[in-house]
């Protein structure tokens, strides 16, 4: 809890003090805060506390104004390639390349729509399971980022009752925060803009003792400590440009970081708050030794009345800057970095809908009274009052409330049956004895048997799927059940044999039969082997596609393999030709080994 406090603090307390202006010593919500946020200590643990908090703020401020630090080099391994690069330029994925990743990222999007008594709040995100592309820069091994920023702004929202909401209706902000709208009648899509920023031109900046500052558009940045496998850089302004630090060896070869870290830098009217801040914590330690306080009040009472000044308008508009550390795999003598010289704008038009809604049309809603929840229906009106307290929606026609027990979860389970307006428990039903382990799709749910005693019973649990009407689709005899577009994959444990897969429609009929490794699943297409007439040579592999439930290649034509090439292609045979075809069924030719 200290040290939470012991972080916290400093960005807090300037907060509480910028609101108060500089016309008050103090405001009265920086007294509260401070007085509520330690009067559960003991003047002991105030004053190791206080004594931690001032140290720190000194470190700081001490490394913030320091005119540069060498340290010797004491570590040098000429013979060691460890995190050794060769870089001749900065490599920056095209522009073409860019516009193909971003209009797949776009793709992806998804929005959800949260009613309260206000009105409603969509908030648009990228799956979890969604991995950037390399051109983010955000992977473990994507090294060298293009695209600077991105942001998903709404240009219109279409309701689920036909009607639409244009701009003028819908209030966002330049902030990370859901859009809102004062309409609470549910949506089935929106229609969005996806706004990014990519770099065209880079430049190199190489910055040792003898070159300490240089500037990156309007930011300053100085080398603050350099040496002893580390450097520390102060960026006075954003350092949104910074594409990669390297360091360079005395030998000149390039050396990369592993690790890094950063810390905000307060602006200079920031950092005499501080600085008078630290002399208060000092002193309250002196008074402390001393003996003047009986009690943690009277010691708070006595700070609260001598805070610091709190900013003026102008002060608090002045921009924090950033210190950033970096530590090298071997010992440099010069730190290199290169920024984005030259930036451009793209954006890219996307419709992202709303699948449970647009099934149900009806959505989980929180009424005025806190924690309680019930069904909106599309025209924003109560289909259930809110009665629920934790209700969470799995999809719109199934539901769960958990409490915490005993450090494990309770949960209840229940299915929304729409027609009749009824929210039906599972321990109401023959499915008493099941849980939902996962949303399957936004009519399914995957459900197995369920064991309040075992936290852990759905590991390895047969498992079923249910349609929105309650019933098994697909009787729980799997240990692995989940739903591709308009297919149903079940894997089933044979015992004394191999696992074996297999694909059902939606209404739970065979389509390919129980099989150890007879089909896949890549990209949104199924690849289901054949084999040729002598069963000697390389199989060939029938296509569907899972978003349509329909063949991906023309009739009469395979795929020679079950997957996507690293271009995304698959060598398609047909009859006595053959041709390249990629996901998005762009056609290539083929032209032989």
């Amino acid at each position: 809890m200290k040290a939470i406090k012991l972080l916290i603090l400093p960005t807090t307390f300037l907060f509480l003090l910028a609101c108060g202006g500089k016309a008050n010593k103090t405001n009265d919500n920086s007294k509260k805060w401070f007085i509520n946020a330690y009067k559960d200590e003991s003047l002991e643990e105030l004053r190791s506390t206080f004594k931690s908090q001032a140290e720190d703020i000194d470190r700081l401020l001490t490394l913030i104004n320091l005119k540069m630090e060498i340290s010797p080099s004491t570590t040098f391994d000429q013979s060691s390639n460890e995190g050794v690069v060769k870089l001749d330029s900065y490599p920056l994925a095209s522009e073409k390349k860019i516009e193909e990743e971003m209009s797949k990222l776009a793709a992806n999007y998804k929005f959800i729509q949260m009613v309260d008594e206000n009105g409603a709040q969509y908030q648009t995100a990228l799956p979890e399971d969604f991995k950037k592309p390399p051109i983010f820069g955000e992977g473990i091994d994507d090294k060298y980022k293009t695209v600077l920023s991105s942001r998903i702004d709404l240009n219109k929202i279409f309701l689920h009752d036909k009607s639409s909401l244009d701009k003028k209706q819908i209030m966002q902000t330049d902030l990370d925060e859901p859009a809102r709208t004062k309409s609470v009648k549910l949506a089935d899509s929106v229609n969005a803009q996806l706004n990014y920023e990519y770099v065209t031109k880079t430049r190199k900046v190489v910055l040792d003792k003898d070159h300490l500052e240089t500037k990156i558009g309007n930011t300053p940045v100085t080398l603050k400590q350099l040496g002893n496998r580390s450097a520390t850089l102060l960026f006075k302004g954003p350092s949104d440009r910074i594409l990669l630090v390297l360091g360079m060896d005395k030998t000149g070869r390039l050396i990369e970081t592993n690790s890094t870290s950063s810390n905000s830098a307060p602006s200079a009217a920031k950092q005499k708050l501080l600085k008078e801040y630290s002399q208060l914590l000092n002193k309250a330690v002196s008074n402390l030794d001393k003996g003047k306080y009986g009690t943690t009040q009277d010691l708070l009472n006595d700070l609260a009345d001598q805070l610091p000044n709190g900013l003026s308008d102008e002060e608090n508009k002045e921009v924090n800057s950033m210190l950033s550390s970096y530590h090298f795999y071997n010992d440099v003598e010069k730190v290199v970095v290169y920024v984005a010289d030259e930036i451009r704008s793209g954006k890219i038009n996307v419709t992202i809908k709303n699948e449970d809604v647009i099934a149900s049309g009806v959505s989980i809603a929180k009424g005025d009274k806190k924690d309680l929840f019930g069904i909106i229906g599309a025209n924003g009106k109560w289909l259930l009052t809110p009665q629920f307290k934790n209700l969470q929606a799995i999809n719109s026609y199934y539901y769960k409330a958990c409490n915490n027990k005993e450090n494990s979860m309770d949960c209840s389970y229940y299915r929304l049956d729409i027609k009749n307006k009824k929210m039906i428990s599972f321990s109401e039903t023959a499915l008493k004895t099941f849980a939902i382990s996962a949303t399957a799709d936004a009519t399914h749910v995957s459900v197995y048997k369920a064991d309040k005693n075992d936290e852990y019973a759905n590991v390895g649990a047969d498992k079923g799927i249910l349609d929105k009407d309650g019933k098994f689709v697909i009787e729980p005899l799997y240990i692995h059940v989940n739903i591709s577009g308009k297919y149903i994959y079940a894997i089933r444990d044979v015992p004394g044999g191999h696992n074996t897969i297999t694909l059902f429609d939606l209404k739970g009929s065979v389509v390919i039969p129980p099989t150890e490794d007879g089909f896949t699943i890549k990209q949104g297409i199924v690849f289901s082997k054949l084999m040729t007439k002598g069963g000697n040579e390389a199989p060939i592999y029938k296509t569907l596609d899972t978003n349509t439930g329909q063949s991906f290649l023309p009739a009469g034509d395979y795929s020679l393999y079950n997957d996507f090439d690293k271009d995304n292609f698959i060598l398609v045979k047909s009859k006595n030709t053959k041709y390249y075809l990629s996901r998005d069924k762009v056609k290539k030719a083929y032209k032989g080994i």
